[in-house]
């Protein structure tokens, strides 16, 4: 998915588009490290919705997701394991952000292949971004049960 569709979806009316304008909110400003602020004035004229889509030409952004990673078991209790694709030397970070797209957990390793984390967050689903220092990244969506 490009930062075009992604965008145009986070802009949607959340009263007509319902918890995946929220979750795709949440995914964008997760995926920039940025807290874009999503207007929810769903404008009405003549009884009818109208929705502004239209993207900024200097806001439209390509997704690279180069780095591949796993994370299990999905859904959880609270406790996940991270596995990298392979290993490196470079700092690796785990963001966890949760569905409003604020960062509720920060965990990084370095010269493994795994990461095993426990956490104590509320039943819910999560946006969990893995990132290293090179910029390459991958996001995984977290069910915690």
């Amino acid at each position: 998915m490009d930062s075009t569709t992604l965008y145009s979806l986070a802009n949607q009316c959340p009263y007509s588009g319902g918890g995946v304008v929220y979750q795709a909110r949440a995914l964008y400003n997760a995926v920039y490290n940025t807290y874009q602020k999503f207007s929810d004035n769903c404008n009405v004229a003549l009884g009818s919705r109208l929705f502004d889509n239209v993207v900024k030409p200097e806001e439209v952004k390509e997704i690279n997701v180069v780095l591949q990673s796993k994370l299990f078991p999905n859904p959880n209790p609270g406790a996940f394991t991270i596995e990298l694709s392979t290993k490196t030397d470079e700092l690796t970070e785990v963001l966890v952000y949760d569905i409003n797209g604020k960062l509720v957990v920060t965990k990084s390793f370095k010269g493994q292949t795994q990461l095993q984390l426990t956490t104590d967050l509320a039943k819910g689903t999560y946006l969990v971004k893995v990132m290293q220092s090179n910029k390459t990244f991958d996001v995984h969506r977290l069910v915690i049960e």
